[in-house]
């Protein structure tokens, strides 16, 4: 769709059930795409829009990663130390991190909670998954934590001040701000240095 005219450009079948998250890519020639069927699939929009590769193409998605088993519920990308990766969440309880470098599966990580929400901080060093207890779990994106934490392997530390699930994050480099929604409809601002919340908001219509 072209956001000035509101004009359809192109449109393809891309998954079998509807899709719950879209992300581009940095530069905009990759669009990543979660679906309630589970599959996170990879599309270049230079494939899209050439014609004549699309009648020779088998298939018009560059990788589909089918590991998830419910529904994705989102995804962020990351360019990983000059490699670019795909954060997914489901309601599986995992995330998966993969490898556009390499078209695999780079990292599983097991949560306790179904994952509604993630966000990458600007150093690509951890993740933020928001959970449907109200948790956010800060994860590892390299190094490993000991399986013998009371969190899991590769989750690091917790943000805890919300017993309503998280629904969307978002980071803030400047200063080094987490924002995150839940369903009590509050927005809280939080000092990731310190893990503790600088400022609040009340969104007067409800969950978020």
């Amino acid at each position: 769709m072209e956001v000035a005219t509101g004009r359809l450009l192109k449109k393809w079948h891309a998954h079998y059930r509807a899709v719950t998250c879209l992300v581009f890519s940095e530069d905009d020639s990759l669009l990543i795409s979660g679906s309630e069927d589970g599959c996170v699939r990879v599309w270049s929009l230079f494939m899209i829009f050439d014609d004549i590769r699309k009648q020779q193409a088998s298939h018009l998605y560059e990788y589909s990663f089918t590991e998830h088993t419910l529904r994705v519920t989102d995804i962020v990308m990351g360019y990983g130390g000059g490699n670019a990766i795909i954060v997914s969440a489901s309601e599986d309880r995992t995330c998966k991190v993969w490898s556009l470098f390499k078209g695999r599966l780079f990292r599983n990580i097991v949560f306790p909670s179904i994952i509604g929400a993630i966000a990458i901080d600007p150093g690509e060093h951890v993740f933020y998954a928001g959970g449907r207890d109200g948790k956010i779990f800060i994860t590892a994106l390299n190094a490993e934590s000991s399986p013998s934490n009371n969190y899991g392997l590769h989750i690091i530390g917790l943000l805890i001040d919300q017993s309503k699930p998280v629904t969307c994050l978002a980071y803030s480099a400047e200063g080094n701000l987490l924002l995150t929604g839940s369903e009590d409809g509050m927005i809280r601002v939080w000092d990731v240095k310190t893990k503790n919340i600088v400022r609040m908001f009340r969104h007067s219509k409800g969950t978020l």
